[in-house]
């Protein structure tokens, strides 16, 4: 039976909430849990299938769960019902994914599906032709792409060792308050420095725990500094300075306590530079 997807927009458009009644802080929280569960679930999933292919899988299914979960939400701004098609959109691209690579349904099918049909079939099924509406929620949405950016980074990090719940944890603890507080505060304006802050750290060779802590901590000032209403573009270069200079002197033979949970080193070249630009 063809899907209807007018009947699809009509129940999202049925659903519709008050933008102004939204729980950011519930929201950023829940995105993440959603997220990472995506990760770790399609894990479980594509590696007992044994494809060679399969942590592809997961980074394009997390991907299509982080897209259709924004553009619920924006649309909506209706949490329950974001998550709700967040998940379908998962359970849709799994089914659809594990079918297409059995080697006995694919013998009767005209074509072999790539993931543009994938990605295709699981958004018509999801959401249909839904409109983008780029002007509800901005701030929580460009916060969201910024964490996962870190799930991302950490669980391609950690993907081989199959231990992320720790530092997802961590994460979820320790950067994501912060993250969304920085997008609060300081506004989208902060997009590309903040990606930029997460690419440099990641791309070091220091242990996943280290560079969260790094993050954890550079984060941490910098909404120090955004507190103190220190203009943007004097925090984006103090905060560049502060994390070259911390990463040519990290002695990564010193514990983990004594070399970067301990504040003293990013707080001194941060006053350092603050009083050379005030």
């Amino acid at each position: 039976m063809e899907h209807n997807y007018t009947n699809v927009l009509e129940f999202i458009d049925s659903e519709i909430y008050d933008a102004s009644a939204l729980d950011i802080p519930k929201t950023f929280r829940c995105f993440c849990k959603c997220y990472t569960k995506t990760l770790i679930d399609l894990d479980l999933k594509f590696n007992a299938s044994s494809y060679t292919e399969y942590f592809s899988y997961i980074i394009y299914g997390a991907n299509i769960m982080n897209n259709i979960f924004w553009l619920v939400l924006s649309y909506t701004s209706n949490l329950k019902l974001t998550i709700f098609l967040a998940e379908r959109s998962i359970l849709l691209f799994t089914e659809f994914l594990l079918i297409a690579k059995n080697k006995n349904v694919n013998r009767q099918l005209l074509f072999t599906p790539n993931m543009n049909d994938v990605i295709e079939f699981v958004f018509q099924r999801t959401i249909g032709d839904l409109k983008i509406n780029n002007n509800n929620h901005a701030t929580i949405t460009n916060a969201g792409l910024s964490i996962k950016a870190v799930f991302e980074q950490c669980f391609t990090d950690l993907f081989k060792k199959k231990d992320t719940s720790n530092s997802f944890d961590f994460i979820m603890a320790h950067i994501s308050p912060s993250m969304l507080s920085l997008y609060e505060l300081l506004g989208i304006e902060v997009n590309f420095f903040i990606r930029n802050i997460i690419s440099k750290i990641f791309e070091t060779d220091y242990t996943t725990e280290i560079k969260l802590y790094i993050l954890k901590n550079i984060l941490d000032t910098v909404l120090k500094l955004g507190n103190k209403n220190i203009e943007i573009n004097i925090i984006i270069e103090i905060t560049n300075n502060t994390i070259d200079a911390l990463l040519e002197n990290l002695n990564t033979s010193t514990s983990v306590q004594e070399n970067i949970i301990n504040k003293r080193f990013i707080t001194q070249h941060f006053t350092k530079i603050v009083k050379q630009n005030t």
